[in-house]
């Protein structure tokens, strides 16, 4: 509550400062998700007996990825917001990989999917709309990066396949089928 009371007060007078609080935000939720799992480790959770420190863990790191995964919104726009959260998926897929934690992955899945439809239904429409060149458009930096990060997946899913589940190994014909 106290993050959408603080959007509301500077959204009226300082909304080109919201991403820079959404940061401030996400870094210091971090900060806190870092302390704790300096303390407790990389552990899953076990749901028959809850550690309140790994929990600590998850739901801050979590809560800095959901103010980090709005800040790029808030703060850029145009091409740059499907870059970022392709980008920031593909961390978290890494992430949740190496650390063989399966909701990690499934949130790095659920952005990859925002990101696609973001680029599919608002930047597809206003690319055309911009410029029909090539090289006039912006867009095609973004284009070319999400191609580029599709691709990059399926290599990333193959290299660590003995660390993914079966279920997770979709995303290598996904991948090159969507770059």
């Amino acid at each position: 509550s106290f993050a959408l009371i603080s959007f509301g007060i500077l959204g009226e007078v300082f909304s080109e400062w919201m991403g820079g609080f959404g940061l401030v935000m996400a870094l210091f939720y971090a900060g806190i998700g870092y302390v704790a799992l300096m303390r407790v480790g990389i552990a899953p959770i076990d749901r028959d007996k809850l550690d309140y420190d790994v929990l600590l863990t998850y739901i801050s790191l979590g809560i800095a990825a959901v103010f980090l995964t709005i800040t790029i919104p808030l703060q850029f726009g145009g091409p740059w917001v499907s870059v970022a959260w392709v980008t920031e998926a593909m961390v978290l897929l890494w992430i949740g990989s190496a650390s063989r934690l399966p909701d990690v992955r499934k949130a790095a899945l659920v952005l990859y999917a925002l990101s696609l439809l973001v680029m599919a239904f608002f930047d597809t429409p206003v690319a055309v709309d911009v410029a029909p060149g090539l090289f006039q458009n912006n867009f095609v930096i973004s284009y070319a990066f999400m191609a580029a990060a599709a691709f990059g997946t399926a290599y990333m899913v193959s290299r660590l396949k003995d660390r993914m589940s079966r279920s997770d190994m979709f995303l290598v014909p996904t991948g090159i089928v969507v770059g």
